[in-house]
């Protein structure tokens, strides 16, 4: 009796502890653990894995039955991916109205974008870059990477019919030729967009730029296919699939997103570091292949489409405020509602409709009636379709929050910052409080802020913006109490205002002194130029690297000072274009190499300082008022890029100073109840920043500059 043809491959319980390797490093990386800076290549790892399934799929079947059925692989890719995703359009719904944060207005299109795969190209038409993944998350920003896999999936099998032809013989060799061309293709792509600076979004987010990382698994199946379906690997996979297992997860350890190893060949590194992986699974005897199949990650691999989907909009709700919980408690009620939901996902729902549940029209007409369901569901949360409601007959404003935070605490910039830095649970009890979210390791949700109301035009700019920094003054020091917190303040003209009024607030105070060196106009960042727009460069002026010169009379005060804190606002200097003489190009806050120099101009000068940092991060600006800011390109998004590399300083405490003045993400000239505070849509009125001193910041600079005081 002639046998059957095998068209479906065997299940290897190791590919799927490799599965849950990788999504547990994307769920570690998502909640900032320590240690996990490259976590966001779990999504190459699945990349390989997905081409070299599929590829080995379509052989497999091409071979047993000497053609592909391009309908039952695509309806049996739907029942396998739709599913789970009309789980999570409601979930999305649950977060956006439940979140203190507002939803950004295109987030419905985004739920569009997801629903119908092509996010990441949604993504990428809305200019967005891969460090606006932490200052605009949307709920539906993971889905950028089931949009690559599944244009993918479209695509790829057309292209393996069309290349195999219908000869009775394989014609593996001509498929791996083009595979392995479009490889290279893909790679040298994905090169030449991160190099052309400001592309970041287009290659980190592009089908063409990242579809290598599927292709190698493609190719790994293609040198594997023998003549009666897969063959195991011979015993060179012992000891390559260790080496393959190495360098995976020293880049899952190593490489955070902006490391510029990953465009220059770096994801294709990994990408075959899983493929060496992968054919070490697939033989048992194999050190890797015993690994990968404990059990716990086989579980969490089976699992592992729906942890995807879930995790990334539940962080964004489980924040500490949201659940008042500390740092550890809420790591482990983000990673059991993921979990938990996640199962009952696939025993209720996935499973059931991957094993025919659901049949014929009717399921279509379910799957289509869900998707709309959910869509309406997130639109009506995120306020684009209007739902009348009854509603309070008493005004809002008896229903708001108390103006002012209650008891105002630290969040540690970075989750690498050092002990003495890291800090419990942070309470919101009004809107200037620290808020910490789930994002990527050090890269917080950064809010961006919204363009202000219509008001007069001015032709000037601020006049402390263009201030002669060469001429300013180093102020005499304040007399120190015995026993007194020494602080000093350092950064531009906003810097100034808030030393200002921390002068104020410690007047007549017994246990603080606060010395102001701000220097307006410039930023703490050394050297080359900015400009305001493609025909306005101007130079950042010498005097600004006082901080880096020894024999400087303003940090030969700073030194004789001896602070205890040191406060720094440098916001609003650092958001404009800038080049460097070694630079080609101009570059931004948000483009890769702008924010690893920035991030290490600040180290640089935090080395000269023994004290404790407190940063204040970028507030929201007027930018509209001024004519000659026309040409500053999405200047609320340049403040929001500042405002992840400011949460990605080690060993600092951070002070949300846009969260306070910025209500709601919106700019207001009302500051801590002070009409016309920002007299001119920057600075802070002496009145305002004394009410911001003695409501806000005075409380968390003591609470900085507590001495043995155990965990905040």
């Amino acid at each position: 009796m002639e046998a059957v043809p095998r068209t479906r491959l065997a299940y290897s319980a190791p590919l799927d502890g490799l599965r849950g390797l990788a999504v547990a490093a994307v769920l570690l990386f998502h909640a900032e653990v320590p240690g996990v800076r490259g976590g966001h290549l779990g999504v190459t790892a699945f990349f390989t894995l997905s081409g070299f399934l599929i590829t080995a799929l379509l052989l497999v079947e091409r071979q047993a039955t000497g053609r592909i059925d391009l309908r039952v692989f695509w309806v049996r890719r739907a029942r396998r991916l739709v599913p789970a995703v009309l789980v999570c359009l409601p979930l999305v719904a649950l977060v956006l109205a439940l979140s203190p944060t507002p939803a950004t207005d295109d987030v419905t299109w985004d739920a569009v974008a997801a629903a119908f795969w092509f996010a990441n190209w949604r993504f990428i038409a809305d200019e967005q870059t891969y460090a606006d993944l932490f200052a605009l998350p949307s709920p539906f920003q993971h889905f950028w990477s089931l949009a690559v896999e599944e244009q993918f999936y479209l695509v790829y099998p057309l292209l393996v019919v069309a290349l195999l032809g219908s000869a009775a013989v394989l014609r593996r060799r001509r498929l791996a030729l083009v595979l392995g061309a479009l490889t290279v293709l893909s790679t040298v792509q994905l090169f030449r967009l991160a190099e052309a600076g400001g592309a970041l979004g287009r290659a980190y987010y592009g089908t063409d730029a990242r579809v290598a990382e599927l292709l190698v698994g493609a190719l790994l199946a293609v040198a594997l296919l023998g003549p009666s379906g897969l063959r195991t690997p011979g015993s060179w996979a012992g000891p390559v699939g260790l080496l393959g297992m190495a360098g995976l997860m020293s880049a899952i350890a190593l490489l955070d997103k902006g490391n510029a190893l990953l465009s220059a060949g770096g994801y294709l590194a990994v990408a075959m570091c899983t493929a060496a992986v992968i054919a070490s699974a697939l033989r048992p005897e194999t050190l890797v292949a015993r690994l990968l199949s404990v059990p716990a990650l086989v579980v969490l691999g089976i699992v592992s489409y729906g942890v995807y989907l879930f995790h990334w909009p539940l962080f964004l709700l489980l924040t500490e405020s949201f659940t008042g919980s500390d740092p550890i408690t809420l790591f482990l009620v983000r990673i059991g509602a993921t979990l938990g939901l996640a199962w009952a996902s696939y025993e209720l729902i996935e499973w059931p409709v991957r094993h025919g549940a659901v049949r014929g029209w009717r399921g279509v007409s379910g799957w289509a009636g869900g998707a709309v369901a959910g869509l309406t569901a997130i639109a009506v949360a995120a306020g684009q379709l209007p739902l009348s409601l009854p509603g309070p007959t008493a005004p809002l404003s008896e229903f708001a929050a108390p103006p002012l935070a209650a008891a105002p605490s630290l969040a540690p910039a970075s989750p690498g910052a050092s002990a003495s830095a890291s800090r419990g649970p942070v309470p919101t009890t009004g809107p200037g409080a620290v808020r910490q979210q789930a994002v990527p390791p050090g890269q917080q949700p950064a809010p961006v802020a919204q363009p202000a109301r219509s008001r007069p035009r001015s032709k000037e700019v601020p006049k402390e913006l263009t201030a002669d920094p060469a001429n300013s003054e180093v102020p005499p020091p304040p007399d120190v109490p015995p026993g007194a917190l020494r602080v000093v303040v350092v950064g531009d003209s906003i810097g100034n205002n808030l030393g200002q009024g921390l002068r104020a607030w410690a007047e007549g105070r017994s246990d603080v002194a606060v010395y102001n060196l701000a220097l307006p106009a410039c930023p703490i960042s050394r050297g080359g130029e900015r400009r305001l727009g493609p025909d306005q460069p101007f130079p950042v002026d010498a005097a600004c690297g006082w901080w880096n010169e020894p024999g400087h009379e303003r940090r030969q005060a700073l030194e004789q000072f001896d602070p205890d804190v040191i406060v720094l606002q440098d916001g609003v200097n650092e958001v404009f274009d800038r080049r460097l003489p070694e630079w080609e190009q101009w570059r931004r806050p948000g483009d890769p190499q702008f924010d690893s120099w920035l991030i290490e101009e600040y180290q640089a000068a935090f080395a000269q300082w023994d004290a404790t940092m407190l940063v204040t991060n970028a507030p929201c600006g007027d930018w509209g008022r001024y004519e000659h800011f026309d040409d500053v390109e999405d200047p609320e998004v340049r403040v929001s890029a500042l405002n992840v590399d400011y949460r990605r300083l080690p060993g600092v405490e951070l002070a949300d100073l846009f969260q306070r003045i910025c209500p709601g993400g919106r700019y207001s000239d009302e500051v801590e109840g002070v009409e016309n505070g920002r007299p001119d849509g920057f600075h802070l009125s002496a009145e305002a920043s004394a009410a911001l001193a003695r409501n806000w910041l005075g409380p968390l600079v003591l609470e900085a500059g507590a001495k043995d005081a155990g965990p905040l």
